[in-house]
């Protein structure tokens, strides 16, 4: 007789948590997709002069990307005070001192903008390729015209991960 009330149980916890398992897994699986952009994503803030700033956060996209053709890929956010500075022509990025090979000013709609981990309205949101560095440690250096930099650093893969 117990056996039959415990199969009876079994099958009540079953057939109602069946919904809730499948809502609970899609929120971690959204949750972890989250995490991992953020991990990803580094932020700074670069003095241009006593009254402009630049906020800055990056992310390494490669990650995230399908395309494999030798670019290191990043997404970069600004925002500045004045809203006229431009990238490359007022303050200038390299990764781990090699130039970009492309920069391509994203639309807030862009496809692109789903690899990053949040995103407003009131920032200009830059594609940034590299040539590939053969390293699994980038950094990334932003800087203004009176040398001022700020570096942010990144890896290209975990380090508890095995080649």
């Amino acid at each position: 007789m117990r056996f039959v009330y415990i199969i009876l149980i079994n099958m009540i916890f079953i057939g109602c948590s069946s919904v809730s398992v499948d809502k609970l897994w899609q929120t971690h699986k959204q949750q972890a997709d989250y995490r991992a952009k953020l991990l990803k994503t580094q932020q700074a803030i670069l003095d241009m002069d006593y009254d402009n700033k630049i906020y800055i956060i990056a992310t390494y996209i490669n990650q995230f990307n399908k395309i494999k053709d030798n670019k290191e890929r990043f997404i970069i956010s600004l925002y500045d005070d004045s809203d006229s500075l431009q990238l490359q022509k007022d303050y200038f990025v390299q990764l781990s001192s090699l130039f970009p090979i492309n920069i391509k000013r994203l639309n807030q709609n862009d496809k692109l903008l789903n690899n990053i981990s949040f995103k407003t309205e009131w920032k200009k949101y830059y594609l940034v390729e590299f040539p590939v560095v053969d390293r699994d440690k980038l950094y990334l250096t932003f800087t203004n015209k009176n040398n001022v930099q700020v570096k942010l650093y990144f890896a290209k893969r975990a380090k508890y991960t095995i080649k």
